[in-house]
């Protein structure tokens, strides 16, 4: 795991390791890329790396975080339509493009999935399911069942190029999640 640092020399040093591994990415896969091509990339020491960081994963947790982080700071999940909040999930996803597929060529998008489902399990949006239509022994299945989809519907997004429409997959996804794909 990645240090949480307040110093501000260390949260530099945090943003100079990761900037360099992203650069490194651009022109070598990630498991060719050595802790030592990052620290001669971010031009700082090894030591300074240790301190930050235990291994690169944690470096690419760091990034992901950094990036989600920054996202959801900017939604207000109290007052936004099921549909709005996965519009700017998507959108956000679209807005990353390059980046993310450039992680799940390297084989990296199991950091952001678990990004994906802690923030999709631990927010709102499935307050706003309605119970009724739900045997309530079934209920505690909802959540993980949409997780999942959501996570796939990105996963195979990115595979695809990320061609497809943020709206048209918000509408999709919130269609699914209610039960409404009758006009597909």
């Amino acid at each position: 795991m990645y240090k949480q640092q307040k110093n501000p020399s260390a949260l530099r040093s945090q943003r100079m390791i990761a900037e360099a591994l992203i650069t490194a990415m651009t022109s070598k896969a990630y498991n060719e890329i050595t802790v030592t091509d990052i620290c001669e990339k971010a031009d700082l020491v090894r030591k300074t790396f240790y301190r930050n960081f235990d291994t690169k994963e944690d470096v690419v947790q760091y990034i992901l975080d950094d990036a989600f982080k920054a996202f959801i700071a900017t939604l207000d999940i109290e007052h936004m339509s099921t549909r709005e909040i996965f519009l700017d999930v998507y959108g956000f996803i679209a807005e990353q493009k390059d980046f993310l597929i450039m992680f799940y060529k390297n084989g990296l998008f199991r950091f952001a999935y678990t990004i994906l489902v802690n923030f999709l399990t631990t927010e709102k949006l499935f307050s706003r399911l309605d119970a009724r239509n739900i045997k309530p022994q079934f209920y505690k299945y909802m959540p993980p069942q949409i997780v999942s989809m959501v996570v796939s519907i990105i996963e195979t997004w990115i595979e695809s190029g990320l061609t497809d429409n943020p709206s048209e997959l918000a509408e999709f996804t919130e269609d699914v999640m209610y039960g409404r794909l009758y006009k597909y």
